[in-house]
């Protein structure tokens, strides 16, 4: 988060049903794919967990 911030990106509050995810860390992956990832993401993460 400290690089993004010092990148310039801001923090953004409210709702954003559309808005992706940010992955990190492998908790961050497990988050994403549990909302549900595209085709592209799950063919490259492939069945890990």
């Amino acid at each position: 988060a400290q690089r993004h911030r010092r990148s310039g990106a801001v923090e953004l509050t409210g709702a954003w049903p559309g808005l992706r995810s940010d992955i990190d860390t492998p908790d961050d992956l497990d988050v994403a794919r549990d909302l549900g990832v595209g085709p592209a993401t799950s063919q490259a993460i492939g069945g890990a967990r």
